[in-house]
């Protein structure tokens, strides 16, 4: 402490010691059928492929550093003042490979500079055999902080806070098994012909996928062309996949701040209200856009912008993010026994893509502009959050019995109890439709050599329903009839992402128990805890699949955010669950 200053600082180093086993995925090789027909002949004639990964090496073993440093002040300027402010200095470190394994394109595919064209050699697109993964990373990211609280003067019950800073994130590690596991080392075979059969057969997806192996192998290194490959292999040579990074990786970061005033109405009762926000930029965005030309935006017409690769999936930092937060919140400190709280929030949250974009296709594109861009931009997503949620409800109490009673054995009985409680009220997650049947019927080779690519679907009437409540689980809420046929769309669809909104979630879960003093220093513990004590039937939202019979309708029970199974996805059940305890406490 100096004066009215505290102050503080401290350093955070992080070393990562990777070794990735992930180019031995797929040595074996896989036949994706998306047809019967050829399921059943044997060839593979209607969007049915094979692919297989040829690897020299199998792990990568990779290192990754982060160091942080950071100041920060607080100064009790006046007895009712007080102001925290700091900064915090971030270096994150070129992802290193030991075994000089990543492989990148010479520029990234979306630059201007980057060269197209079947006469251009492999080996003059493509670096391999380096050490660090992307081209350049920032030499430095700076956070400042600043906050404030604030208690007015003869009025010693309210409070004043208020805040802003930058916050700043780390790249999602596993891009770096992207970049190593592009070609030539592995390569990746993607094969959309021939039969099924073993590698030693001939005219087999195997054998083909075998041969453009070997023949890539020695061709990266002479500077083949992919014409001088495909004329060489016996059923030709498959365009390349390949992950595509910016020129300069920039770390994603938000802006934040916050605003409250909070109002003591007794010595027990708090009244807060609380406006946040925050807004995300640089944020990690892919698509798998990056090799395709849409003349008139037209499926029809698609075409590779180089035709020597398949998908290019374009890493980029145009994403963003925005969200608006308002908070009335009441609080009852602990009195005769019984303490609570119950708080509504209203939210809208808007994001290109969410849970972070990396790892995720390039969903639900809509309105997208072409222009002189070969590919959407990240702004045609741009839209409400996967977990937006208007309207939220949440109050909890906890009520101890207060009595005290002079009869050990009455005591017993009408006193040590304790009743808990939890509610939650909110409206329903935005959802989109789309068409599961797209874009398998388009060009398998141009979209799908990565994942699957979810595209909206085509809207023909304008008298759609934003809401779709739990009424769907006896009557769909969309017909089939509304939408263009499925996998016949001509376009990217003219429906927004999240642009409808699923059932509402009430829930309400009680616990009471009894405590028996057996000894000054040891009592037992016996009683029941509910969850979803009034058996409420809660839904999901409905299948949103123009392609699935099921369309427009809800299928299954949403789960309670937390139970007897604990908090992880799928590990409940959606019905009342009850559980009974008892324990010796001393």
């Amino acid at each position: 402490m100096v004066g009215n200053h505290t102050l503080k600082f401290g350093v955070n180093f992080r070393k990562n010691r990777v070794t990735d086993f992930s180019y031995t995925s797929n040595q074996i090789g896989t036949y994706n059928f998306q047809s019967l027909t050829d399921f059943v002949t044997g060839d593979l004639v209607n969007g049915s492929y094979y692919s297989q990964k040829f690897s020299p090496l199998q792990d990568a073993h990779i290192r990754l550093y982060n160091i942080g440093v950071y100041a920060q002040d607080e100064w009790n300027v006046k007895p009712n003042l007080k102001v925290t402010y700091g900064i915090r200095l971030d270096r994150t470190a070129n992802p290193q490979c030991l075994d000089d394994c990543f492989s990148r394109l010479v520029q990234p595919f979306d630059s201007s500079s980057f060269q197209t064209g079947v006469t251009i050699p492999y080996n003059a697109s493509i670096q391999t055999g380096l050490s660090h993964a992307y081209y350049k990373v920032q030499p430095v990211v700076a956070d400042p902080r600043v906050g404030a609280v604030f208690t007015v003067p003869g009025h010693p019950g309210t409070v004043v806070r208020s805040g802003f800073g930058i916050f700043s994130d780390l790249f999602p590690a596993f891009i770096v098994s992207n970049i190593f596991n592009n070609p030539p080392n592995p390569y990746n075979a993607f094969v959309t012909n021939g039969t099924v059969g073993l590698s030693s057969v001939p005219g087999s997806s195997a054998a083909i996928a075998a041969a453009q192996y070997a023949a890539f192998s020695s061709g990266f290194k002479n500077g083949a062309t992919f014409d001088q490959l495909n004329s060489s292999i016996p059923g030709g040579f498959s365009p390349l996949n390949a992950y595509s990074i910016p020129n300069n990786f920039k770390t994603p970061e938000y802006l934040e701040w916050s605003f409250e005033v909070q109002q003591r109405i007794s010595q027990k009762n708090v009244l807060t209200l609380t406006y946040s926000g925050n807004h995300g930029y640089q944020l990690l965005t892919t698509s798998a856009f990056a090799n395709v030309q849409l003349p008139g935006g037209l499926l029809a017409n698609i075409s590779p912008v180089d035709p020597r690769f398949g998908t290019i999936a374009q890493y980029a930092n145009d994403g963003r993010s925005n969200y608006q937060g308002l908070t009335v919140a009441f609080r009852r400190t602990l009195a005769y026994g019984f303490q609570g709280q119950v708080g509504y929030t209203w939210s809208h949250a808007l994001d290109t893509i969410s849970n972070g974009g990396a790892g995720e296709p390039y969903n639900f594109c809509s309105g997208c502009s072409f222009g002189t861009t070969p590919f959407p931009n990240a702004t045609a997503g741009y839209g409400n959050a996967d977990y937006d949620i208007r309207h939220n409800l949440v109050g909890d109490f906890l009520w101890d019995t207060p009595w005290k009673m002079n009869n050990k054995i009455i005591g017993n009985i009408l006193g040590n109890w304790t009743l808990t409680g939890r509610v939650i009220a909110r409206t329903g997650t935005p959802f989109s439709v789309y068409d599961g049947a797209l874009p398998y019927d388009v060009s398998p080779t141009l979209l799908e050599g990565f994942n699957s690519l979810t595209l909206t679907a085509t809207s023909l009437t304008s008298s759609l329903p934003i809401t779709c409540g739990r009424g769907a689980v006896d009557i769909p809420c969309f017909s089939a009839t509304q939408f263009a046929p499925s996998g016949m769309e001509a376009t990217l669809g003219n429906l927004g992402r999240n642009a409808f909104t699923g059932p509402k979630y009430v829930d309400f879960d009680l616990s009471l128990f009894k405590n028996f003093n057996v000894t000054e220093r040891m009592r037992f513990q016996f009683g029941a805890s509910a969850y979803n004590v009034l058996n409420h039937p809660n839904f999901q939202n409905p299948v949103a699949d123009v392609s699935n019979p099921g369309f427009g309708t809800i299928q299954s029970t949403a789960i309670p955010p937390t139970s007897a199974y604990g908090s992880f996805q799928g590990s409940a059940v959606s019905g009342r669950v009850l559980v009974l305890t008892g324990k010796f406490m001393f």
